[in-house]
């Protein structure tokens, strides 16, 4: 079963030109959405990290999209990002880690060949990293999975690798990335979105494992929501696009809420 039912055309960009170094950017994004919980506060929505976070993580896009995605490191530690594909057409994706000084600490490729799907570095800081992707053409959907060499010597998921407070990543403007959600039949959702300072137009959509549209927030702002009962348990996929950006790429965000 593909999960990857739902292509967005993206604009491409390349990771020699993208800048992840501003240094407020998640800053800003959390205050934008604390703003958020703090309108929802005495309706009865909690966040629901469960509904986002896994040790292993998701995401379908369309390979022409460049995209961003927050690691957290330990200095001193070994760890390998690992990634299996699930849909493929065209040319291989390059891969990069990034620290948040802008300084690249090492590239690699995916491919269809599995061997070349690793990533293998010593981390040479504490905090947070970005990893980018960038697929030159075709279609790409994949999951990655930051694993850490354990005391025993062996390589272990690593959930901490992961932000547990929102999701965020980076865009150019026109693109588009989707990335899973786990819903309970029934629950009471809402969905946050945010985006920086040079965005002025974020989109958010929510659609089944099928690729069927089942909530958007397309209007002309740059703080959509989805509130919505889901109509299914298992995974969907919520779809962010960065419509508006004037200085490339935008950083986003996004939070799960339930009640």
């Amino acid at each position: 079963m593909t999960r990857l039912a739902v292509l967005v055309p993206a604009l491409v960009f390349g990771l020699a030109s993208t800048a992840y170094s501003q240094s407020s950017y998640r800053d800003y994004l959390e205050l934008q959405l604390s703003a958020v919980g703090q309108a929802i506060a005495g309706s009865g929505y909690r966040e629901e990290a469960a509904a986002i976070f896994y040790p292993e993580f998701w995401v379908s896009l369309e390979s022409t999209t460049s995209l961003g995605l927050e690691v957290i490191l330990q200095l001193g530690a070994r760890y390998r990002i690992v990634t299996d594909f699930l849909d493929w057409e065209g040319d291989d994706c390059a891969k990069s880690l990034v620290d948040s000084s802008d300084n690249t600490l090492f590239t690699g490729v995916w491919s269809e060949n599995r061997s070349a799907n690793v990533l293998d570095f010593t981390a040479p800081a504490s905090g947070t990293h970005i990893l980018v992707v960038n697929c030159p053409d075709g279609v790409v959907g994949f999951f990655y999975d930051v694993e850490r060499m354990s005391p025993a010597g062996y390589f272990q998921s690593d959930p901490g690798a992961l932000p547990t407070d929102m999701i965020v990543g980076f865009l150019r403007s026109g693109a588009t990335v989707g990335l899973d959600l786990d819903l309970d039949l029934g629950g009471e959702y809402l969905i946050a979105g945010v985006c920086d300072q040079d965005c002025s137009d974020l989109d958010l959509e929510l659609t089944d494992e099928q690729g069927a549209i089942l909530f958007t927030d397309e209007m002309d702002d740059d703080e959509p929501v989805l509130q919505f009962t889901s109509p299914a348990d298992g995974l969907h996929t919520i779809w962010v696009t960065m419509y508006a950006c004037s200085v490339e790429p935008c950083s986003f965000a996004y939070k799960a809420y339930r009640r």
